[in-house]
């Protein structure tokens, strides 16, 4: 008898632990943070664009080009293609790169200097441009002290589409990106 009662008891909380788990994984998901370098932006309906390739804009200028650095825009976990422009950042901030990705794509620019860079982009889409732009700022390159001398990593951002929910800020118009 005491083992059927057992046996019934780990049946009801096996049961009970099936039915729950959809619920508690949806919790854990929604407040798990993002991995380091990780932006997260907000989902945009429409048809993504066709034909965009991970490239600089041809005739845009690429600008502070003597540096070391090496920045990987990440935009594989995304169904949209992207425009995007590298700033640089304080009183004199203009852009100094512009790009496109594609859809689940990347993008790597290289030699560029030490500093703080903000990231402005857009998605991009069939028939129509986006209303709103995106930015991360904050994007710190900087040499790291190693053995024997200096090291310039490469860095990496990664722009995720996410449940609808994002980290990057909205940047007023996407005319300014």
């Amino acid at each position: 008898m005491k083992k059927s009662m057992h046996l019934v008891a780990i049946l009801v909380a096996v049961g009970v632990v099936a039915l729950l788990y959809p619920h508690v994984k949806a919790l854990i998901a929604e407040y798990r943070q993002p991995a380091e370098k990780t932006k997260v932006v907000q989902t945009i309906k429409g048809k993504p664009k066709e034909g965009v390739v991970s490239a600089y804009v041809p005739n845009q200028p690429v600008e502070d080009d003597d540096g070391y650095h090496a920045l990987v825009i990440d935009n594989s976990n995304n169904e949209n293609p992207v425009y995007a422009r590298l700033w640089t950042t304080g009183e004199d901030a203009h852009p100094i790169r512009a790009f496109t990705i594609c859809e689940h794509g990347s993008f790597k620019m290289e030699n560029l200097p030490s500093g703080t860079y903000e990231l402005r982009f857009k998605m991009l889409y069939e028939g129509n441009d986006a209303v709103d732009g995106y930015k991360v700022d904050g994007i710190v390159l900087e040499p790291k002290q190693v053995e024997g001398g200096v090291s310039y990593p490469t860095y990496t951002l990664q722009i995720a589409l996410r449940n609808g929910k994002g980290e990057a800020s909205k940047h007023t118009l996407a005319s300014d990106v």
